[in-house]
């Protein structure tokens, strides 16, 4: 039986040879690395200024948005309770003169300055 060889004996299989590329340009591995040594760091900046603009651009302002809307709302509410408080006033008052035929008289007396039948208004 024949020694099997050895790790330190076993010969690397040859790298295969790049080849000149047809069209006689022989460089074009180096020019194509050199093109992604400044192409990829472009890139990643470029799109972290992009990212960053829509981040400033859309987001930044919806929250700003947002806060001057709870405002609007915060601001809305308040008047729409201070109107039903008004409105219960209101109803209040309208009940009171359709029971109470004096105080009618005494608004159309004092309010709209009328006079009853044969009275005479002095100043």
């Amino acid at each position: 039986m024949a020694p099997s060889p050895s790790a330190a004996e076993v010969v690397a299989p040859a790298a295969p040879s790049v080849a000149a590329p047809r069209d006689g340009w022989p460089d074009a591995p180096s020019r194509l690395e050199k093109l992604g040594e400044w192409l990829r760091p472009t890139l990643v900046v470029g799109l972290l200024t992009f990212a960053a603009g829509v981040i400033l651009g859309n987001v930044l302002p919806t929250r700003r948005d947002l806060a001057g809307t709870e405002r609007r709302l915060e601001d809305q509410l308040a008047e729409n309770e201070k109107l039903r408080r008004r409105i219960v006033d209101l109803n209040a008052k309208a009940a009171r003169l359709e029971k109470d035929p004096w105080l009618t008289e005494q608004i159309l007396r004092n309010e709209l300055k009328m006079s009853g039948d044969g009275e005479v208004i002095v100043r």
